[in-house]
Formats: structure tokens, sequence, C-alpha cells
């Protein structure tokens, strides 16, 4: 890891713990504060050398990721029977512009319900955890028990299961439907790639200018 990258995730850290005893009133002592950045310095690592493992395993195979895919016929799957499949994704325009999209369908592929509508300018992240905390909440009011939720932006999937350590601000926005999650009997959360993804990512597209929440709508997929 690179010491500038090392730098910013120390600065993030103090940063971090300053805000919780501003802010929570929850001070750590110095022993926590060293654990939770070398946690943070080891999983940044982890990730940055997976990622160049891909790079390299792509450069010999010597074809872009995209092609890849379609090789393993990547595509949306029915949840098992008495399950339901909740996608989400969230849409940001060049100028600015924000809209969230999500999907819920059954064993069937039935679509049960689905909205997508504009939302205040924001950032990626949080378009999409707003999409997923909409989501989660339609899904907890519909009395849905188990639930295999499907998102393509691995930060956002990752905070949802408590994988990854999220800066603060993050972890307030995923605190919400988080704690959503505790209503439900059976979870399973998974990142998927955008083509799997792509009618939560249409429907987000649509809530732009045209807000959706008709389960028989024409998706023109």
């Amino acid at each position: 890891m690179k010491q500038m990258s090392k730098l910013v995730v120390i600065w993030h850290s103090i940063w971090y713990f300053r805000n919780q005893a501003i802010f929570n009133k929850n001070n750590c002592d110095g022993n926590s504060i060293v654990g939770f950045i070398d946690r943070h310095i080891k999983e940044w690592s982890r990730a940055k050398s997976e990622e160049e493992k891909e790079v390299l395993k792509r450069k010999k195979q010597n074809q872009p990721a995209s092609q890849n895919r379609k090789k393993k016929n990547i595509k949306w799957e029915n949840p098992p029977s008495g399950y339901y499949k909740l996608n989400f994704d969230g849409s940001i325009l060049p100028d600015g512009r924000a809209s969230i999209g999500f999907v819920i369908r059954d064993n069937l592929g039935k679509v049960i319900s689905l909205k997508g509508e504009a939302i205040p300018p924001c950032s990626v992240f949080k378009a999409e955890t707003e999409a997923a905390r909409r989501g989660i909440k339609e899904a907890r009011d519909l009395k849905i028990e188990r639930i295999i939720i499907e998102g393509d932006n691995l930060g956002v999937i990752n905070a949802l299961k408590g994988d990854w350590n999220s800066p603060w601000e993050e972890e307030l926005l995923i605190a919400d439907p988080r704690l959503d999650l505790r209503n439900f009997r059976t979870i399973s959360i998974r990142h998927v790639f955008r083509e799997v993804n792509c009618v939560a990512d249409r429907v987000a597209f649509l809530g732009h200018t045209t807000p959706t929440d008709n389960p028989d709508c024409d998706l023109e997929l």
C-alpha cells in the first residue's frame, strides 16, 4: 500500500473518531484507534490486491471484462420458492440530477412492486442507499419474510452486510435500511453485475422524468 494511501486512511480514521467523540459522546482509547486504523489499512490493501489480480487476469486473457461476462451468460435468476428478490439501483445524470429505483419479484419472476422517482442531487452512494432503503421498507410493508437483496454497488452491498467499515457519514445513511433488515426471517444480500441488475437500473433511469410505481408498466428491456 502506497504511503499516501496510508496517510489518507489514518487521517480519515482520526476524523471519524473525532466526530464520534463530539457528536456521539463516544470516546475511544488509543489502542482502539490504532486497531481500527490497522484493520482499515489491511482491508484497503486486500481490496487493492484483489483488484490488481483481476486486472492482471484480464490482461492475460486479452479481453475486456464485458466479454468475459457474456461468455458466462450472466442474467437475473428467479429466487427459490417462498422467497422474493429485491433489486435496487441509483442513477446520477451528468448535470447532477439523481433518482432511485427498485423492483421486487417473486419466484416466478412476477413483479410484485417497483418504484422509480427523482430525489434531490446527491452522491452515488447516497442514491444507491436510498434505493435500497425504500426497497427494503416496501418489502417489509408487504409482509415479506424471506428475501434476497441484489445491487451492483459493492460498497453499498458490503455496508448493508456489515462487511466493511464505512466512513461515519455513510454509516449514518446505511443505519436505517440495516435496521429494517431485522424484520425479515431469512435474508441474503448479494453483489451482482449491472447486466443482472438491468431492470432496477432501468426503473431508476425512468425515475428522472417519469415517476414509476406500476408493476405492469412496460420497461422496454
